[in-house]
């Protein structure tokens, strides 16, 4: 997705990139005040940030923005001490996802690598609905990891919804687990969150992913 084109009146904001990010903060503070268009464009707009690790948390990214939003980059707000912005994301938009998972590794002794699947989104924490698998396991064990939780009964569909891709969530599992046993000790923890389930046969689109690198 391309961004709309519109005039760069008033300030020399620069680049198209910085007028973005103005026309962002305006969104931010009042989405009816910019067009249709613009209200599309801006609800796929993650600007990227490394040092601040939640990006859906409001007040985490009103920081990221307003950091972002000067030409030196001044401090963030507390929600976000000192995160560097160092380019834009623009994200395909998924309108039909039928459930939001998460999807974690953790370093559990005596275990080694853990792998953690649960509810996702922002209610990640509120619910708690996980299970855990510990490398390696096979196809069966990750579909057995997704029917331990209760949200899978959003994944099978319910009050008329959509069933949702479980052979696509399915792999993706697999597929962090190799991850998990080829870093081994590198990597301390890894989250993808959310994980957006599609209906059945259309796949699953990871949003937003964090990695911490073991300490030396």
């Amino acid at each position: 997705m391309t961004a709309p084109t519109v005039p760069a009146s008033g300030p020399d904001f620069g680049t198209n990139e910085w007028l973005v990010f103005e026309i962002y903060q305006q969104y931010l503070a009042d989405p009816d005040s910019v067009s249709p268009e613009w209200r599309e464009f801006l609800s796929d707009y993650h600007p990227g940030a490394p040092t601040a690790t939640d990006h859906t948390d409001p007040e985490s990214a009103r920081a990221i923005v307003e950091a972002s939003g000067a030409p030196e980059a001044a401090a963030a707000a507390p929600a976000a001490p000192g995160a560097t912005v160092d380019g834009v994301l623009v994200a395909q938009q998924v309108t039909d996802a039928v459930a939001e998972v998460i999807l974690g590794v953790s370093h559990q002794h005596p275990f080694g690598p853990t792998i953690t699947y649960g509810l996702g989104g922002v209610f990640t924490e509120v619910f708690k609905d996980v299970s855990f698998g510990v490398p390696p396991f096979d196809a069966d064990y990750a579909r057995s990891m997704i029917e331990a939780t209760k949200g899978v009964k959003l994944l099978r569909g319910t009050r008329g919804r959509h069933a949702g891709d479980i052979d696509a969530l399915v792999d993706i599992i697999l597929r962090v687990q190799a991850l998990a046993v080829d870093l081994g000790d590198q990597v301390a923890e890894l989250d993808i969150n959310p994980i957006l389930v599609r209906p059945a046969g259309k796949g699953a689109i990871a949003v937003d992913a964090l990695v911490i690198p073991a300490k030396p």
